[in-house]
């Protein structure tokens, strides 16, 4: 339900039945049918075709501020509309919302509210992508909703393919169809549990194998491995050792390494991280390591490994927002453009889309990297209120 719309800010507020309010931007809240609204009530009341900027071009950034349409002529208070969590609460921030709902399978994404076909952009093969855009693109007319092909669908069979997207179809019309039997803010649709979540998004073609305690989800889990149809070589394995599965598999103790703020590497030297409200700074230091060669030698050595390691923790931690990197002081302009290649090609290994930045003159790198949710340790640590 729509409580508050705010010209000043172009976004709303949204009650979805959370403690607090969603918040919602003017280009996460414009579709494609209130763009062709607007268009038919600007032509009828001047009588002049004015042709506006696509809803795709509103999404991705593509048009200036001034050619956004007015949240006020999109939404009005009291309205009730369909809303998907595009970011969760974090800290004392509300949800951040839209309205271009996705609905996530194996192989293609269904978004019911545009009309677009795409392929991920990890897909390289233009072959692969020719196919699975011709694939979609008769799905999305099949359909009548927008249809993006994913990377794990590379090389699937368009069978497969279409048997996902019609199920998805017929998820999207249970949504839509329970929407329309309620006046009071509640949720519609929860993601599938996390562990076939987690197999879902994040079992790359380098999985072997999935250790999971519960012979419940361990059945669900070999279940699902059989509609994959590239995925029947993966083992489930049901662990039932009295040592949980946590500490068997060091788990517990990379948790624990990913809450310190200072991390030591190999080579003797340390990271220092810290977390604000704001943003991360990372810190790199030699600590016990003195090299053998030069200063510039030994200096090198540490910001090399230390930005290797500066690319995981950021996965491991979750670290979004800004972030600023203070490595050490190099003075060959080569050693240092080496280093941000390597950092470079180590957060490409990243799900999570990050940019970097050039290194300043005071050695500072910046980058951001994109914040859908809570760190690590925001989520499984409380700040101690003395």
């Amino acid at each position: 339900k729509v409580v508050r719309v705010l010209p000043g800010m172009a976004a709303a507020f949204i009650d979805v039945g959370l403690e607090r309010s969603g918040f919602l931007y003017v280009k996460d809240a414009c579709l494609d049918s209130d763009m062709h609204r607007l268009q038919s009530d600007r032509n009828r009341n001047t009588g002049t075709l004015d042709l506006q900027p696509t809803n795709a071009e509103v999404r991705d950034g593509t048009q200036d501020e001034s050619s956004h349409p007015l949240i006020g002529d999109i939404l009005t208070a009291g309205q009730h509309i369909i809303v998907q969590v595009q970011k969760d609460p974090l800290g004392t921030k509300g949800a951040r919302l839209t309205r271009h709902v996705a609905l996530p399978g194996r192989y293609v994404v269904l978004a019911p509210f545009s009309g677009q076909v795409g392929v991920s952009q990890r897909i390289q093969d233009q072959d692969e992508r020719e196919r699975l855009r011709a694939i979609i693109g008769d799905l999305a007319v099949e359909t009548g909703y927008g249809l993006i092909a994913r990377t794990a669908g590379e090389g699937i069979e368009a069978e497969v393919i279409a048997q996902e997207a019609h199920a998805l179809t017929r998820l999207w019309e249970s949504i839509e169809s329970e929407s329309q039997d309620t006046t009071k803010p509640k949720g519609l649709f929860v993601d599938v549990d996390l562990s076939l979540r987690v197999m879902r998004d994040l079992m790359t073609s380098d999985v072997e194998s999935i250790a999971i305690d519960s012979f419940t989800h361990g059945m669900q889990l070999q279940n699902a491995l059989k509609g994959f149809a590239t995925r029947d070589d993966v083992h489930v394995e049901i662990y039932d050792s009295a040592q949980p599965i946590f500490t068997h598999f060091g788990v517990e103790t990379a948790i624990e390494r990913a809450l310190q703020k200072k991390v030591w590497l190999k080579s003797g030297g340390y990271i220092v991280i810290e977390e604000t409200e704001a943003l991360a700074v990372i810190d790199v230091n030699t600590g016990r390591y003195v090299g053998s060669k030069s200063l510039e030698d030994t200096i090198t050595e540490i910001n090399m490994e230390a930005s290797v390691e500066i690319a995981y923790q950021l996965r491991l931690r979750n670290l979004g927002g800004i972030i600023i990197i203070d490595f050490i002081d190099m003075h060959d302009a080569n050693n240092r453009q080496r280093l941000l290649d390597i950092f470079e090609q180590e957060l490409a290994k990243d799900r999570t889309q990050s940019r970097v930045t050039l290194m300043s003159e005071l050695g500072l790198v910046e980058m951001t990297r994109k914040r859908v949710r809570e760190s690590l340790g925001e989520q499984i640590t409380q700040d101690c209120p003395y």
